[in-house]
């Protein structure tokens, strides 16, 4: 039985020396051996990445407003808010143009039609026409 454990342990280091020799001349070789690697080759700039540098420098001077600038835009607010403010008082709310100029022109025949029912009368000067007819 002494040489059955014997021989085992006699393979089982052979086994270690073997892997042991294996890695140290897998090192070896990589010390010596001298790769070539491949240059990168730099890829071409496309249309697309390319950046101009006039298209820059033009937008970051038109995120900086002037002072006339300001007051320009600041100007134009107010126009704009005082358009808005006239609009609201001279229509009703929530109506639209269109539904505007129909209630006027139903109010306008609604006066014409009262003016033809009450017959002739006396005249205004304001209700004769340029041909001095009624």
């Amino acid at each position: 039985m002494r040489s059955e454990q014997f021989e085992a342990e006699l393979v089982g280091l052979k086994a270690e020396l073997f892997r042991k020799q294996e890695a140290l001349g897998k090192k070896q070789l990589q010390e010596n051996s001298t790769t070539v690697k491949a240059k990168p080759v730099p890829k071409k700039a496309s249309i697309w990445t390319k950046k101009n540098d006039g298209v820059q420098s033009r937008a970051e001077k038109d995120k900086v407003l002037t002072a006339e600038e300001e007051n320009a835009l600041d100007k134009s607010r107010e126009k704009d808010d005082k358009e808005k403010a006239m609009k609201q008082e001279t229509l009703p709310d929530f109506l639209s143009s269109d539904m505007h100029r129909k209630m006027m022109r139903k109010k306008w025949e609604a006066e014409e039609e009262e003016m033809r029912s009450r017959g002739p009368g006396p005249l205004h000067y304001q209700n004769l026409k340029f041909d001095g007819k009624v």
